[in-house]
């Protein structure tokens, strides 16, 4: 313990989620020294969980001399204060930037139970399983903790110490790796890619790249630019050396260069007649090279195929991208694009799962998000302790407007999938045309996003306008009578948003509609 900060992960930790003494009992006890954790807490997959996850901040919170944000300690025969007591308003946790509190065991967000000011319940020391944060005072704390002699935390970070232990050896490199700017090219004319040369670890004394089907074909900067002229996917390739050692890395079909067929719209796909996205009209990256999009028979919403990501197995923050045809609509009038998804929580895991639909005028690089559904807002489904497979109707419409400055050749548009370590997603009946709603409520002039759906008390309601007018917005049983209604306001150009106050009603399904001159669109939503 006096070089090492201990973890032993264990299928029982006496009963708790974890526990860690204070340096103070450590220094008595050095057999204690460290923290003890169930194996179900422990980083975010597998047993584990996002939400659970957050123990281990805790645990090294009390390693470094933190008491519960109430006060104590829960390791067995120490000092130890129960959650939740009233009694534990007039305890400290010594530290003098967290209010007073009793403890939570879950995420009230506006606790005030010791008075004003409000309960810091986010705090990675209370039990709330919401914690994203310390305070200023905590790390202070934790600083005169590490600086200390009691338990040996003062020897931890010493330069004799990260050599003895191995953390700070010669630089060796370890990997190599590179990123580049834009992976996907329609440019007619021919289209310029720089790269960036990610390796770590180590200085490097030279790099050597490869460009198969690019020009030049390679490289021997660090942050070379190729240009590609032809269709097609090609492999990029590095080397890079350092102290008379080397590295290499080759992604395969890592560029993508369609050629500059623009097809007429309307466009609709539902994915049949293929069994996978090789080739036109789709194209697929995945920044993971991982599970990516692909079609599947698993589940659709019409007739017997859609698209998927089968992310139950994938890790947090990976990204795949799923690109649709470029799109001839330089002489249409209005456009919007319509798709319907499906999608589901992983157990009690909170990852903030998000899908983006980005836009890009003809061949540009300069994507541009037009819609994000994420969290809560993005299940269609309750959460599944097993991979999701949706029913009909677990299947959710999103229609967006395209604005007219996209209108021209080579229209391009994505789907961006970022995972948190959620379920499974799904996509189908994809549609561009002018009327593209697959739905009687549809309306080219406005987007309606609901959340948080279904909804306790009270619903946020955002939509966009093309430009200022007066909106009216009314809640509505399923027979389609006003139950509720609120007074008009004015509506500015761009996104909007308003806060409907659902209290006075009982729990079903309803509509909400919303009224302006440009016209009139209705959506359902689930009061609980």
């Amino acid at each position: 313990p006096a070089m090492y900060l201990n973890v032993y992960i264990t299928s029982n930790a006496a009963g708790l989620a974890g526990h860690a003494v204070w340096p103070a009992d450590a220094d008595t006890i050095p057999a204690w020294d460290g923290i003890v954790i169930s194996h179900n807490y422990v980083g975010t997959i597998g047993t584990s969980s996002l939400t659970q996850s957050v123990v281990f901040a805790h645990e090294c919170g009390h390693y470094l001399n933190l008491h519960h944000i109430w006060g104590g300690n829960n390791v067995p025969e120490f000092y130890y204060l129960p959650v939740g007591q009233a009694a534990n308003c007039s305890e400290d946790d010594l530290v003098g930037d967290t209010p007073n509190t009793i403890g939570w065991s879950s995420c009230n967000l506006n606790a005030s139970s010791c008075g004003s000011p409000r309960d810091n319940v986010q705090n990675a020391m209370d039990y709330s399983y919401c914690n994203t944060m310390f305070t200023e005072g905590q790390k202070t704390r934790m600083r005169a903790a590490l600086n200390s002699p009691i338990a040996n935390r003062n020897n931890l970070w010493t330069p004799a110490n990260l050599i003895a232990t191995g953390v700070t050896p010669e630089p060796a490199l370890c990997a190599a790796d590179f990123e580049a700017d834009d992976r996907f090219i329609c440019n007619p004319s021919g289209g310029a890619v720089n790269f960036t040369n990610t390796s770590f670890n180590g200085d490097f004394d030279s790099v050597y790249w490869e460009f198969p089907g690019g020009f030049p074909p390679f490289s021997v900067t660090e942050q070379p630019t190729t240009t590609y002229y032809n269709p097609g996917s090609f492999d990029v390739a590095l080397t890079v050396f350092s102290n008379g050692t080397s590295q290499e890395i080759l992604k395969e079909d890592y560029i993508t260069f369609t050629d500059d067929t623009s097809y007429a719209y309307p466009f609709w796909d539902w994915f049949e007649g293929n069994s996978d996205l090789e080739g036109a009209p789709w194209t697929k990256q995945s920044l993971d090279e991982e599970n990516q999009w692909e079609i599947t028979e698993v589940a659709s919403h019409s007739p017997n195929h859609s698209v998927w990501v089968d992310n139950w197995d994938n890790q947090l923050m990976t990204v795949d991208e799923l690109y649709g045809p470029a799109l001839d609509i330089s002489n249409a009038s209005q456009m919007r694009l319509a798709f319907r998804y499906a999608f589901a929580g992983k157990g009690d895991a909170t990852g903030n799962s998000k899908l983006q639909v980005q836009l890009r005028q003809s061949c540009s690089s300069n994507w541009v998000t037009r819609l994000t559904i994420s969290g809560s807002s993005l299940e269609t489904a309750a959460s599944q302790s097993a991979p999701f497979i949706p029913n009909q109707s677990e299947w959710e419409l999103e229609s967006i407007n395209i604005p007219s400055s996209y209108f021209g050749e080579n229209f391009g548009f994505r789907f961006v999938f970022t995972s948190e370590g959620n379920n499974r997603i799904f996509l189908d009946d994809i549609n561009v045309d002018v009327s593209a709603s697959l739905s009687e409520n549809a309306n080219p002039f406005l987007d309606l996003h609901l959340y948080p759906n279904p909804v306790a008390d009270q619903l946020t309601i955002e939509f966009g306008l093309e430009h200022t007018s007066e909106v009216q917005i009314s809640v509505l049983d399923l027979l389609g009578k006003t139950i509720l209604q609120q007074q008009k306001t004015t509506g500015n150009s761009g996104m909007n948003a308003q806060v409907v106050n659902l209290k006075s009603l009982a729990p079903g399904q309803y509509f909400i509609r919303v009224e302006s001159e440009q016209g009139t669109i209705t959506k359902r939503f689930t009061l609980i």
